[in-house]
């Protein structure tokens, strides 16, 4: 079946008037030029697809990194946990070797001090500082010497007659408890 246009459109009536030659002259300079801004294009796509690829490459190695980092960054934070908890470790084992050394000075000087025919039975101490000193006396009057020199040892603290009790045969021993206590 043939189909026959009753309506050409007037490109179609431009064709049919021109010759191939002369439609070529015509049509050069546009098709060169859409030409060249095909290549414009393509090209300019390649290179925007190469330096795509170049920016998801530095990407990708900047994640890294970064993941790298932030496990550093963690890695650090408990280094510096660490570190403040051996310090307060080291902070307490220096205390506690201060206050070996005070004890072991205070338990030399209230031996030293003992006055005649009393003697240490029991002494005993909190880690706040406070002392319980235990002890045995033919006198009163020692037990009171003794709660004196006690009280002079450090200012900073207040000791007390806390028990006395006469044991032995006929009463003549004397027992008794200092209390020594830290002031806040």
């Amino acid at each position: 079946m043939i189909r026959f246009n009753y309506h050409p459109s007037p490109f179609e009536r431009f064709l049919d008037d021109t010759p191939a030659v002369a439609l070529f002259e015509r049509l050069r300079v546009p098709l060169a030029i859409i030409a060249a801004a095909l290549l414009g294009v393509a090209g300019t796509w390649s290179v925007e697809t190469q330096r795509m690829a170049q920016l998801e490459a530095q990407r990708a190695t900047l994640q890294v990194r970064l993941h790298a980092t932030a496990a550093g960054d963690d890695r650090a934070q408990r280094l510096l946990a660490d570190v403040t908890r051996l310090r307060a470790v080291r902070e307490r084992i220096a205390a506690g070797r201060r206050d070996v050394i005070v004890a072991t000075n205070t338990i030399a000087s209230i031996g030293n001090d003992l006055p005649p025919q009393t003697w240490l039975t029991a002494l005993g101490s909190t880690p706040a500082g406070d002392w319980t000193i235990g002890g045995r006396s033919t006198r009163v009057g020692e037990i009171g010497t003794m709660l004196r020199r006690v009280q002079s040892l450090d200012r900073g603290a207040t000791a007390r007659l806390i028990s006395i009790a006469a044991t032995g045969r006929a009463g003549r021993i004397l027992d008794f408890v200092i209390g020594w206590e830290r002031r806040p």
